[in-house]
């Protein structure tokens, strides 16, 4: 029977934008299944009013509010073991795996990715949820702050783990190296006003001041008409803090800030059907706390999220290994194996000019060629239009018979075949990572071209014929646009075949 083991990582003080360096030992003497096998970065965020109440949350990955995979949160990664040496090393796994990462997983698949990840989902159901929030949106058990594992999959960082046996007797003792970039997670505190809002979610029912006197009966609010089809679409949850105004006419409002304790969400079949009723730590138009709400009148009801005032503050505290232990080994790697790695060569651009060169080598038994633009941390390069393309030649031999444009079947063509020579399945040709912001739905998030919403990935691959000697390629941009720099930073990733 298999079984699971975990390794701390050898630095066990904390990781910042100074402390990078994430090393795991694997100790010889069982067989790891890698497939399976995961790092998990350990961290929480803590507000400044966490004592008072919970803050939801909303993040930025490098400065952007898009939905990154796990796998943004290393720079460079390499493993090594004692008796192979050198296995893989890979600079700028970051940009290599995260923009594979669109073209390999489907829509579905990036969907389910949102709940393992902590950077922010998209807006299916108008709400936000964080794994580091436990939000309880019926009930009166107090929301929770959660500490959170990031998991990031052996297999999304080098290929050569995406195999169900690793024979540390033969490899022996194996180092597993990272440098993270854990500083370009920004959490922040999420208002989702315009969310609530939605459709008059955020309205509750009117309330009626006797004239006789204000009563301390308005500790419950029920919504007005929105009726939801179940909680999970609810934007409230017990511990929340919420700003609660409440007008009549020409009468001055009124505003409270409310702290919910209760949330019931009614299916008796009344009128009040599927309707949420909030239950708040203080009357909102009573007579204590004094409201001065006017005797006769009647006040509609809206609600806002209370903002945070102080610092987010997020702390990545460990990390871990997690290994699967082959209980039944199959001698899979009794012997040495071939597999397939990267070897990077990166350059800069010409800046403003329009038309660039670049000449670079290519390694022995290299079997295809990845150019990204690792501006950011997933490629891409807004002065790379369908205007723009590239010509790529092999040994003095061109590769295409016309230039390669951006955007076009000849483009997507090229980078399918040389997906499908690496061993990767081509899932998606949607080339934009999705937009994460509060008020985008699920369609807009991968539809909207507004500038700072989905991230316009840029990727020219090729297929080689693998050589046994050194050769060169030839990379030819023209068309390059000056709206935001030019071509910048270039780098092309080199597949490469070896057997260890």
């Amino acid at each position: 029977m298999d079984k699971i083991i975990k390794i701390q990582s050898n630095q066990g003080s904390g990781f910042d934008s100074v402390r990078r360096l994430c090393d795991f030992d694997i100790p010889s003497g069982n067989v790891y299944d890698l497939s399976s096998s995961y790092v998990n970065l350990v961290a929480s965020v803590d507000t400044a009013q966490d004592s008072t109440m919970i803050v939801n949350l909303k993040s930025t990955f490098d400065g952007k509010e898009n939905l990154f995979p796990n796998v943004a949160f290393i720079k460079n990664a390499h493993l090594t073991s004692a008796n192979g040496g050198q296995i893989c090393n890979i600079r700028k796994v970051d940009t290599l795996q995260s923009t594979l990462h669109q073209y390999t997983h489907t829509f579905q698949e990036l969907s389910q990715d949102e709940y393992a990840n902590p950077t922010n989902t998209i807006s299916k159901k108008f709400t936000r949820n964080s794994i580091f929030r436990e939000l309880h949106r019926e009930g009166s058990n107090e929301s929770l702050k959660k500490e959170a594992r990031i998991m990031i999959p052996l297999k999304d960082i080098f290929d050569y783990c995406d195999f169900p046996e690793f024979n540390s007797n033969r490899h022996g003792t194996t180092r597993l190296g990272l440098e993270l970039q854990v500083d370009k997670y920004v959490a922040q505190a999420s208002s989702d006003d315009n969310h609530a809002s939605k459709n008059n979610r955020n309205v509750f029912n009117d309330i009626a001041i006797p004239g006789g006197g204000r009563v301390d009966t308005n500790t419950e609010i029920t919504t007005k008409t929105f009726r939801f089809r179940d909680e999970e679409i609810s934007p409230y949850y017990v511990g929340q803090m919420i700003t609660i105004t409440s007008s009549s006419g020409g009468n001055p409002d009124i505003t409270a800030d409310r702290k919910i304790t209760a949330i019931d969400y009614i299916r008796d079949g009344s009128a009040s059907n599927r309707k949420i009723k909030l239950t708040l730590d203080q009357n909102i138009l009573g007579q204590s706390p004094n409201s001065n709400a006017v005797l006769g009148a009647t006040y509609t009801n809206a609600v806002t999220f209370k903002d945070l005032v102080g610092a987010v503050t997020t702390t990545f505290s460990s990390a871990e290994l997690v290994l699967r232990v082959v209980g039944q080994p199959q001698g899979l790697d009794n012997s040495p194996r071939p597999y397939q790695t990267y070897i990077s060569e990166e350059y800069q651009g010409n800046g403003a000019q329009p038309n660039h060169q670049k000449q670079i080598n290519i390694e022995p038994n290299c079997s295809g060629v990845y150019i990204m633009y690792p501006n950011e941390v997933i490629s891409q390069n807004v002065d790379l239009t369908s205007a723009s393309s590239l010509r790529l030649r092999h040994n003095d031999i061109d590769l295409t018979n016309r230039d390669i444009n951006f955007e076009t079947p000849l483009h997507r063509d090229r980078l399918m075949m040389t997906l499908s020579n690496s061993g990767y399945p081509v899932k998606s040709l949607i080339e934009r990572v999705p937009d994460t912001r509060e008020d985008e739905s699920q369609q807009h998030s991968y539809q909207n071209t507004d500038a700072d919403h989905t991230i316009q990935t840029r990727l020219v691959a090729t297929p080689l014929k693998p050589m046994n000697e050194f050769s060169l390629l030839q990379i030819n941009h023209e068309g390059i646009q000056n709206a935001s720099g030019g071509l910048k930073r270039v780098i092309a990733y080199k597949e490469v075949q070896r057997v260890v």
